[in-house]
């Protein structure tokens, strides 16, 4: 007896199905990984900070004082090629007493370096990001500046460690409760996160507290 092959694959409604479910999964994978990598990408701030928190606590344990002179401190930062994230003081110029310089000086801060009144200076006081999320990059000062909401160059101990809002800071060096800093990281990590407030922003300060003031994706 001859048998009958059946030929009947799937019909057009089960294919649709099928490429829907797909497409589904797809979009998911491609959220979820997004959101994976800019968590990675966001390591890189954390190395940063602790890079300048090393600076500044050498630089204080010889002169008594913190100040934005990162470069001036030995400060490099991470790879030039390949950095998401800016770095250090955009907004604030640095307002350290004189008696506090002075003694600076006494304890052998050469006169002239690390100035007690440093303006915003690239590859000075800060440093900018090198790549981003397509051309959207933390590559201007205006960019990097914009971003950082709540500054001051008269930073004391209560407003550094307790303030939510305070991003980026230092105090006038002139007495145990200003002898403080607050310095800031921020990147393009996430291409739906592309403007400025939307940025990946942390922090970190002279009590080695980093905080995560925006993730950035």
């Amino acid at each position: 007896m001859m048998k009958i092959k059946n030929n009947h694959g799937f019909t057009l409604v089960e294919l649709m199905i099928v490429i829907s479910i797909i497409g589904i999964l797809s979009a998911v994978s491609a959220t979820y990984f997004s959101q994976y990598q800019a968590k990675a990408r966001s390591v890189e701030a954390k190395i940063q900070l602790a890079g300048v928190y090393s600076v500044q606590n050498t630089f204080y344990s010889e002169f008594g004082i913190y100040s934005n002179c990162l470069q001036d401190m030995g400060f490099q930062p991470v790879d030039d090629v390949k950095r998401y994230y800016a770095i250090g003081f955009p907004t604030i110029t640095s307002a350290i007493s004189a008696s506090a310089y002075a003694q600076a000086n006494q304890n052998g801060l050469a006169p002239g370096d690390c100035p007690r009144l440093l303006a915003p200076e690239i590859d000075r006081s800060y440093y900018l990001a090198t790549i981003g999320t397509g051309s959207v990059i933390v590559n201007s000062l205006a960019i990097f500046s914009s971003g950082v909401i709540n500054s001051s160059n008269a930073l004391d101990e209560t407003t550094a460690t307790n303030s939510l809002t305070m991003e980026e800071g230092l105090g006038d060096m002139n007495s145990n409760d200003t002898q403080a800093f607050s310095v800031v990281s921020a990147g393009y990590i996430h291409k739906e996160f592309s403007t400025p407030t939307q940025s990946s922003l942390m922090s970190i300060n002279h009590l080695k507290q980093i905080r995560i003031i925006r993730t950035g994706y």
